[in-house]
């Protein structure tokens, strides 16, 4: 019988040490709650703003910026064609009152500056430091295969002129 005395007189202290420390606990974590909602930011997340919106109005479908300098640049192959001179060749073909030089030309130079980095096109302004404030652009004939001429098996690298179309209404 002692010895089931001893042994709930040994679980009853484990208990209240326990229970002291589960107190002991609560309370530094009820300090560190504190601590925290004091250097907490009351914020909407609602009212944060997106880093990047895209803005960008579109004038023409998907690929239409890119047809529309691929077929000028195929009307005036070999030759070079500055970003002015293209931006407001393009204007014309588009016939759309409301777009202004300054809107389209940086459209046209982002798209060349990512024709040219693709290899679709040439960027010859970096050659010629005069030209490398305005921009000239020409065919890269190795960039886009004519797929109407079939040499060997394989698409030949010539281009075919061919007619600027506005883009469809």
């Amino acid at each position: 019988m002692g010895e089931i005395n001893a042994a709930r007189k040994n679980l009853s202290e484990y208990i209240a040490a326990e229970e002291e420390r589960i107190a002991s606990l609560e309370v530094s974590l009820k300090n560190l709650d504190g601590t925290m909602k004091l250097h907490e930011i009351q914020i909407d997340p609602k009212l944060i703003s997106a880093k990047r919106v895209n803005n960008a109005k579109k004038h023409l479908p998907h690929g239409g910026y890119t047809k529309l300098i691929l077929d000028s640049l195929r009307q005036v192959h070999p030759t070079a064609i500055g970003t002015d001179d293209l931006t407001l060749i393009l204007m014309k073909v588009i016939n759309n009152p409301e777009l202004t030089f300054e809107e389209l030309r940086p459209i046209f130079r982002q798209r060349l500056k990512a024709m040219s980095r693709k290899g679709t096109i040439i960027a010859v302004h970096k050659d010629n430091p005069a030209w490398n404030a305005k921009g000239l652009w020409k065919l890269n004939p190795d960039g886009i295969p004519n797929p109407k001429k079939v040499v060997n098996g394989e698409l030949a690298s010539s281009f075919v002129p061919l007619p600027i179309t506005p883009p469809p209404d």
